[in-house]
């Protein structure tokens, strides 16, 4: 937007306020899957599989016919395409979401009936990136599906007002929001995750040590497995 322009749209009384739209990227990693150091076993025990609980992963698509997603209530998603995965990261974090309990692969943290709705908000070999605004989106196609998890592995080091507002609605209506907390290695805030309403996830490995890349600051809530575990890739597109 030429300057002019802008300063013309920040004096209308009719617009509330303007900012750039800040750039979202996929943040790869290996992620450990720690089935053991998260409990989840004590959890499946006591009846805790996820069943009846519908989560949206907002990331690179899915690649549906992943051996271990046979089975998986793959319910939707958005857009067209949303069931291919050409860079694997969004096939990886759903597999450590819900990868089914088959005998094959590796299992995921859910083994119960749940449900998976996926956002495609990342293409290409490497991922590439995408906008808050396109996050924002996302995130609300996720609620409208009926999803009350949104998982985020992404992230950007600006806010965005308008990210920052539209996430708070999520968690007013009862929408649970986790991010990762960053891959940056030091103690700079990323966005989603550094907002309020939103989960901020940092990496340990299996020493339960911090992950060297793992983002700490006062915005983080929980750290868990992130170093060196399976998932589900390799795999075809």
């Amino acid at each position: 937007v030429p300057q002019q322009a802008l300063q013309g749209l920040r004096n209308n009384p009719n617009v509330e306020y303007v900012e750039a739209d800040a750039p979202r990227y996929p943040l790869a990693q290996t992620r450990p899957y720690g089935i053991d150091m998260v409990q989840a076993p004590q959890a499946w025990a006591e009846g805790a599989t996820g069943d009846g609980v519908m989560v949206c992963v907002i990331d690179s698509g899915i690649h549906a016919a992943h051996e271990d997603f046979q089975g998986v209530n793959l319910v939707g998603g958005y857009p067209t395409g949303w069931n291919t995965d050409s860079c694997g990261h969004g096939s990886h974090v759903t597999g450590t979401i819900a990868a089914a309990d088959n005998g094959v692969g590796v299992v995921g943290v859910a083994t119960g009936e749940i449900d998976i709705f996926t956002v495609k908000v990342f293409n290409g070999a490497n991922c590439g990136w995408s906008y808050s605004s396109t996050l924002v989106d996302a995130a609300n196609r996720c609620a409208n599906a009926g999803a009350k998890v949104i998982n985020m592995s992404l992230g950007g080091g600006s806010s965005s007002t308008t990210e920052r507002n539209a996430f708070q609605n999520l968690y007013n209506a009862g929408v649970l929001s986790i991010a990762a907390a960053g891959n940056g290695g030091n103690t700079q805030m990323s966005y989603p995750a550094s907002y309020d309403s939103v989960v901020s996830v940092a990496a340990i490995d299996q020493n339960k040590a911090h992950a060297s890349f793992s983002q700490r600051n006062s915005q983080v809530e929980l750290a868990a497995p992130g170093v060196s575990v399976l998932s589900t890739v390799p795999f075809e597109s």
